[in-house]
């Protein structure tokens, strides 16, 4: 990218972080929508007319068209399901001792459709996943008494209100808005963060959080249509910070807090000169640093605000879709304030050698009073969705590119940009009912010359950066299906491998149908490697029985 790209994209971006001079996102979506409702929208269409293959990412409750709800009688439809997940964590080295837990998980969704509006709720009660602590999850809310409030909408899936117009519709509400044509994977899906407290063991759909957003949906033409969408403020990504499900990453991160922590502690008590009041004041201020020691912004103000705007159409036998989004990235970037030696003072992100506190080793110097930093780097991301059907493969590909404020890619303390892509297919195998679905993704990090830079020769810590160099991963997925004894029994096994770090992820399992309603599955999850988002949690392979009842 050339140096004048970078300063035309870096003028006309909206995208200064939190607390500088700014345009509001708000009055972008403003522009944003008065340039859709220029254009000469669509006559209304039948819902058969807009399922024209996007896969996940086209919206159910959009089936029944433009402008056809005028006939409708008011009426009340409900559906939902009753698990009972019952999961053993092995232990490899003593199979009784494998941690068990079992509970349910209920599900109820409830749709009220009047002649010119449409009301959803899907409530949902999942106790395993109700105990939301902001002192152990990432991405938590931290303002008082907002905790409370997060607990009680872990109930509440989904729940907004659609009004019908005969040309658009405006939808406003808790809404999961998924994009892109991959299957349980996506690079242009930027709208909704994602529930980590689990891993990728749910549907993706189940993972995603549901957001206060408006959304706005104008047809044009004959199979087009714009969709504009804003989210008033901004929540990142649930990480848990403990437990089994907490990244290698973090894990390690803790283990280095609770190390200085215990370190504070022991200088106190070696001091001839300390009492046991001071032992104890020293024991308080470990304590107290260790709830405290993460620094994360609160983002649930408007400057925290996104839009998202999409194009899609057909062409021929491809359907597309264009994508751009103005936001934040939703796993955070990392820096630290660390109190220098001699002179006392606080010295915000990344510290050079000559400091006395090593920028590229900069953990093991980490001491009770420093802070560790997160943010949650501005974005415009710009993408393309793709599908088709090709011979009997049904094919799938997506692209983005992630732009943030570091445009020449030097600042260790924000995210590089980076291009993300997608491709993959499925298609009907000729043995059986077998079908095979495969797709790879990928990420290339640009600029990652630079962060080498910072570590290798400016002395300064890049959350970013890797020792063995690799900037450019891909992860390939695969998943073969099928179905027998009259699609009564339905085994399945997936894997995941990532190319460059050499971790796979196996999910071996078989769905028997006992009834229309009932279902009985039995799946098991193995993690293999040393590094990477997989072999993270090689200790953590599980065997699960789920029943399910479908109403």
């Amino acid at each position: 990218m050339t140096q004048e790209l970078r300063d035309a994209l870096y003028r006309t971006a909206w995208w200064r972080r939190p607390g500088r001079s700014v345009r509001l996102p708000a009055a972008a979506l403003l522009l944003s929508l008065l340039l859709l409702l220029a254009g000469p929208p669509a006559a209304p269409l039948a819902g058969d007319e807009w399922d024209d293959g996007f896969g996940e990412g086209f919206e159910e409750e959009f089936e029944d068209g433009f402008g056809t709800f005028g006939s409708r009688e008011p009426s009340l439809s409900w559906s939902g399901f009753l698990r009972f997940d019952t999961r053993a964590m092995i232990d490899r080295d003593d199979p009784e001792a494998s941690a068990l837990a079992a509970h349910p998980d209920l599900a109820l969704n409830l749709t009220h459709e009047s002649p010119r509006s449409q009301l959803v709720a899907n409530l949902r009660f999942r106790p395993a996943l109700l105990t939301l602590d902001e002192e152990d999850t990432l991405g938590a809310p931290g303002a008082p008494g907002e905790a409370a409030r997060e607990f009680a909408r872990e109930l509440v899936d989904e729940a907004y209100i659609t009004l019908f117009y005969d040309r658009f519709r405006l939808q406003a509400g808790y809404l999961k808005q998924v994009w892109g044509t991959g299957d349980q994977v996506h690079v242009v899906d930027v709208i909704n963060s994602e529930d980590l407290r689990d891993f990728i063991n749910p549907d993706y759909r189940e993972r995603r959080l549901a957001r206060p957003m408006a959304r706005l949906v104008v047809p044009v033409r004959t199979h087009g249509r714009w969709e504009a969408v804003y989210v008033p403020a901004f929540a990142p990504d649930l990480i848990p910070r403990r437990g089994p499900w907490a990244p290698a990453e973090l894990r390690e991160l803790e283990r280095v807090v609770e190390s200085a922590a215990a370190a504070h502690i022991a200088s106190a008590a070696a001091d001839t000169n300390a009492d046991a009041g001071a032992i104890a004041l020293a024991r308080q201020e470990a304590l107290a640093w260790t709830i405290s020691v993460l620094d994360e912004p609160h983002t649930n103000t408007l400057e925290w605000g996104q839009v998202g705007l999409r194009y899609r159409d057909t062409l021929g036998p491809l359907d597309y879709g264009l994508i751009y989004y103005h936001g934040f990235l939703k796993q955070p970037s990392l820096t630290f304030d660390l109190a220098a030696p001699g002179d006392g003072g606080i010295h915000p992100g990344t510290l050079p050698d000559g400091s006395g506190r090593p920028g590229a080793d900069v953990l093991s110097h980490l001491s009770v009073g420093d802070r560790i930093v997160l943010d949650y780097d501005r974005v415009n991301i710009i993408g393309l969705e793709l599908a088709a059907v090709l011979g009997r493969f049904n094919t799938r590909a997506e692209a983005a590119w992630y732009i943030t404020e570091d445009l020449e890619g030097d600042d260790p303390a924000v995210t590089n940009n980076s291009i993300r892509y997608l491709a993959g297919f499925d298609r009907d195998l000729p043995v059986s009912n077998m079908n095979i679905n495969v797709q790879g993704l990928g990420t290339w990090i640009l600029d990652s010359d630079k962060i080498d830079r910072n570590v290798e020769k400016r002395g300064l810590f890049d959350f970013q950066y890797d020792p063995k160099g690799r900037y450019v991963t891909h992860t390939v997925s695969a998943a073969l299906t099928d179905r027998l004894f009259r699609e009564r029994v339905l085994p399945e096994v997936a894997l995941a491998w990532g190319v460059e770090r050499e971790d796979l992820y196996l999910a071996p399992a078989v769905e028997f149908v006992l009834r229309d309603e009932v279902r009985l599955t039995a799946e098991g999850a193995f993690f293999l490697g040393d590094e990477g988002p997989f072999g993270g949690f090689r200790d953590n392979d599980f065997l699960q029985i789920r029943l399910e009842y479908r109403f």
